[in-house]
């Protein structure tokens, strides 16, 4: 597949589009898909614009909707992923078309190269049949963008000096010194290594697994099979048509699989008015206030402003009880959005960091941040009403201030009192036990490996040679777990699921 670079998709390069899509496929390595919000986050765009790039690609047979995956790992939302034939897109070339005579040398090429892959004992892999597939195998084609290449590759039976196939793999990236690789790419190298040989960097070859090829219902014609009985794979069969023949089954199988469990995939769930109502208010105000900061496509802007509209007139034929004006209140103030903030990413908080917090300068801190913002809307309502406000400057400029002031105080506070990197939140559950043992007076059987860490880290020290007793750090770090204990004993009462609220005002 080729790409024209001038083509836009959804106000977008379709480069952007493509890198973007291909970034979103390699972190779904569980065909979960993603959502498009995570799409717009990605792309520094609202959730409005990037369904719309969604649904565009849907229409092209590119992206498909995908079901809500399991809501405790992952948020709620519209979820896309890749359809068979996605991948083609996702790599898909922008480079200047090539004649039928590049194409055959090129394949020429490439049938040299497998014969020298197959003849080279030293690789892992070898290569049992090559076929070819796309826009190349059509004899009247003048251009091409690429030359689709479905490979089949085999193991090779694991020499005798390596204790396995693994080891062997691993052996083979050390030899071609890719030390600095993970792990895993380790394990993978014998088919990186291969595959890599097989295009030789040429950018105009794009390489297939045959189950990819046989998903998408791709015509292909062979252009290469390993000879008869010359190489012995991992499992004891040997190269050629047998082999051919298995791979060809097993893919077709694969592929039968995959239809009929999409087939009998949980269903689709509509959304409710409200989230989409919500989504779409909070597109709408990034769409504007990004139109106000920098150059984007119009069209996101005016598409957010009709979704919005729609999405209003929706909830409201739906007859729900909490009215529109209370959403966009929820959706747009900022203190709301940042209480919900705090409510979901919120823990426990110890009691002695609440009153370090108002000298050390977070509190500062955070009152600032608070201030800068609301300074910067202001800023920009009389902007656009071409409003003049002396005073405006003024605030600003004094709440940046008061944050220098903040982290100046932090500073100073950190140069005063130090910095404990080893805190009472970082002792394992059998260093607290153990901690609270000798708390107790209980010297029978203490764990030797925690009384090392309490003691190396300051929480603990020895008593005339003989016993050990709590030091103020040790105190300090029985406080912090009683508390702790307490405030997630209340959160167990009131829900698991359900947040708790501040800890200052629940009494913990």
């Amino acid at each position: 597949m080729n790409l024209d670079r001038t083509v836009q998709v959804a106000g977008l390069p379709i480069k952007t589009v493509r890198d973007a899509i291909r970034e979103m496929s390699r972190h779904d390595g569980n065909d979960y898909g993603w959502s498009v919000e995570r799409l717009g986050d990605h792309l520094k765009i609202s959730a409005t614009h990037a369904e719309w790039i969604c649904d565009t690609l849907q229409q092209q047979g590119i992206l498909e909707r995908a079901p809500q995956p399991d809501g405790r790992w992952h948020s709620p939302g519209m979820y896309y992923r890749l359809s068979p034939a996605g991948t083609r897109f996702t790599n898909a070339s922008m480079l200047k078309r090539i004649d039928r005579a590049r194409v055959d040398r090129l394949l020429a090429d490439l049938l040299e190269r497998v014969k020298e892959i197959n003849a080279n004992d030293d690789l892992c892999y070898f290569v049992n049949e090559i076929r070819l597939f796309g826009s190349a195998l059509d004899k009247k084609g003048v251009s091409f963008s690429d030359v689709d290449i479905c490979y089949v590759l085999e193991r090779r039976k694991t020499p005798s000096q390596y204790k396995d196939w693994t080891d062997w793999s691993i052996a083979r990236a050390e030899q071609g010194h890719r030390q600095s690789m993970q792990y895993f790419e380790m394990l993978n190298y014998g088919e990186t290594e291969v595959k890599r040989l097989l295009k030789s960097r040429s950018p105009y070859i794009s390489l297939h697994d045959l189950n990819d090829v046989m998903a998408i219902g791709a015509e292909s014609v062979r252009l290469y099979v390993a000879p008869e009985g010359g190489i012995e794979a991992q499992n004891g069969s040997m190269s050629g048509e047998a082999l051919s023949q298995a791979a060809m089954n097993a893919a077709v199988k694969n592929a039968a699989t995959r239809d009929t469990g999409k087939s009998t995939s949980t269903a689709i769930t509509a959304e409710t008015p409200r989230i989409r109502l919500v989504r779409a208010i909070k597109s709408l105000a990034f769409d504007m206030l990004r139109a106000i900061d920098e150059t984007v496509p119009l069209e996101a802007l005016e598409r957010s402003i009709v979704v919005a509209h729609e999405s209003i007139e929706v909830y409201r034929r739906e007859g729900e009880m909490e009215r529109v004006e209370d959403i966009l209140r929820k959706a747009l103030s900022i203190e709301i959005i940042e209480q919900e903030k705090a409510a979901k990413t919120g823990g426990f908080i110890f009691s002695e960091d609440r009153e370090r917090w108002a000298h050390d300068g977070t509190n500062g801190k955070l009152a600032a941040k608070c201030g800068m913002k609301h300074a910067v809307i202001e800023q920009l309502k009389c902007t656009i009403a071409d409003r003049r406000d002396s005073d405006l400057n003024n605030g600003m400029i004094g709440q940046f201030e008061a944050y220098r002031r903040a982290e100046y105080d932090s500073w100073k506070y950190r140069q005063e009192h130090g910095y404990d990197w080893y805190g009472p939140e970082r002792l394992s559950d059998r260093a607290v036990v153990t901690l609270r043992r000798i708390a107790n007076g209980i010297v029978e059987k203490l764990d030797k490996q925690a009384l090392k860490t309490l003691s190396e880290n300051g929480f603990i020290k020895l008593f005339r040679k003989i016993k050990w007793r709590l030091t103020a750090k040790g105190e300090r770090a029985i406080k912090y777990h009683d508390e702790r204990d307490a405030w997630l004993k209340k959160k167990n009462e009131i829900g698991g699921d359900s947040e708790l609220g501040d800890p200052a005002t629940t009494g913990f």
